[in-house]
């Protein structure tokens, strides 16, 4: 780099201490502030910024770590702004050593670091513009420092691959182990009590469940951004606590989200036709009633979630417990029983626990849009003690599966999952905040998962004599 260019960036590098970085968030632009320094090496020019490791910006700069930015005194007057490519420093004694450099530039990045976990990244500048308008319109400095790597016509794939990714999260996949669990405990189930495994079938059961729920996800999305109860909830910039986002943030139309919807719900019609015909008619019967429970939970003019008092909880308790441990165990032995009914009762409690606590992070939003959800009707007080009724109910289940010879003793390993739920239920007799009901949520929704997988790798054990 010419002498006289780097003076020139230092001097205005130097005048400043944070930068706005914009990244990508499923093919939207995501603009932030961060603390920075400078370093020139051999190698030119390199930017470090200490960003939150747990913030959307460290999401998007992990799936796509081209960026903008722009370092500017807060007036479009003189300004560098650039793009590139950022990358975690991986080395802890380069990344202490950034850390030191963004203190020693800007103090205030030190409160920052020692509170908040972070993550420094290093970005690679492509291109810089520096401008000074104080002195006339024409940029005075221009710097073109090569391509972006992997930026030769890439647009196109870079594309679908986001649109893929954007519909992910509108059907919230990473949501689908809720489904995926009961059809695989149900299948489990089967193999354990009468040695029927038919891996293909149990493979389509899997894929039609799943499915399914995906769909109920994208229609619940389009119903309650219909509703605004969406807009209205304080948590609704977390997906996983305020719906997916994508409607709220306008990166989807309504249109475009229940395209997605009724294609998810063919697959899962389709998957549910493969399996009557050559597994048994009742297969239509239990898709059908999944179908109805999925769809008009929000959809008019029943919406049974909006009604409440309890007819969304019902559901959801038939829907991820007794109908998908049922249909995992049908498809395997071509006979109903009474057998995964009572199987299910462990993850049936569970989801709809999740459903339950995670009405506490929007109970008042759902209060102006008239949803009556239990939290609602019962007030924040009488709905804990519910909250605790339905997880006691779950490991209590687990015990009774375990006396009647349902599951093996190696089931109540699962007891000790209780403990990950019991914490975040216990501070809530200090604080009721939406943080404290948002990690409720989270805790009850990973105790499910282990719970499950305990169950599950129960009966496999027992396979084994």
């Amino acid at each position: 780099m010419d002498a006289k260019v780097e003076a020139r960036l230092r001097e205005i590098l130097g005048q400043h201490q944070t930068m706005v970085l914009a990244t990508e968030s499923f093919g939207q632009p995501w603009a932030a502030a961060v603390f920075f320094a400078e370093d020139f090496t051999e190698q030119g020019l390199r930017l470090y910024l200490v960003v939150n490791s747990h913030s959307r910006k460290i999401r998007n700069l992990r799936r796509n770590p081209r960026v903008g930015f722009t370092i500017d005194p807060q007036q479009p007057s003189r300004f560098i702004q650039g793009f590139g490519t950022a990358h975690p420093v991986r080395d802890p004694a380069r990344a202490e050593e950034a850390r030191r450099r963004i203190v020693a530039k800007a103090p205030a990045a030190g409160w920052f670091i020692e509170n908040f976990e972070t993550t420094v990244y290093e970005i690679v500048p492509r291109e810089l513009k520096a401008s000074d308008f104080t002195v006339g319109f024409r940029p005075p400095l221009e710097l073109e420092l090569g391509g972006l790597p992997g930026y030769d016509g890439g647009d196109r794939w870079a594309s679908v691959v986001n649109r893929l990714r954007l519909a992910s999260r509108l059907a919230r996949t990473s949501f689908a182990w809720v489904s995926f669990l009961p059809v695989v405990l149900g299948g489990a189930l089967a193999w354990a009590h009468t040695g029927n495994l038919h891996a293909g079938w149990f493979l389509v059961a899997v894929v039609g469940a799943v499915a399914a729920h995906l769909a109920a996800n994208v229609t619940n999305d389009v119903f309650d951004f219909a509703s605004g109860v969406d807009e209205l909830a304080a948590s609704r910039d977390s997906r996983a606590f305020g719906g997916s986002g994508v409607l709220t943030a306008g990166m989807m139309t309504p249109y475009q989200a229940r395209a997605i919807a009724w294609g998810l719900y063919a697959v899962a019609i389709a998957c549910g036709a493969v399996l009557a015909y050559f597994r048994g008619p009742a297969v239509l019967w239990m898709g059908l009633l999944g179908f109805v429970m999925a769809y008009f939970y929000v959809a008019p003019p029943v919406a049974f979630g909006y009604v409440g008092r309890g007819l969304g909880e019902l559901a959801i308790f038939v829907a991820f417990g007794p109908l998908p441990v049922l249909g995992g165990y049908y498809v395997q032995t071509g006979r109903l029983d009474w057998l995964p009914v009572l199987a299910s009762l462990p993850l049936a409690f569970y989801t709809t626990a999740i459903l339950f606590n995670h009405h506490f992070t929007h109970w008042e939003a759902d209060r102006q849009v008239g949803k009556m959800t239990p939290v609602v009707v019962l007030g924040e007080s009488r709905a804990i003690m519910v909250a605790w009724a339905l997880i006691l109910a779950a490991y209590g289940s687990v015990g009774l599966n375990v006396a009647l010879g349902v599951f093996p003793a190696y089931a109540l390993l699962a007891l000790a999952t209780l403990p990950v739920v019991l914490r975040p239920l216990l501070k809530l007799r200090q604080v009721r905040d939406l943080y404290r009901y948002m990690d409720l949520t989270g805790k009850t929704a990973q105790a499910n998962r282990w719970t499950g997988a305990v169950l599950v790798g129960a009966l496999l054990l027992s396979l084994l004599g």
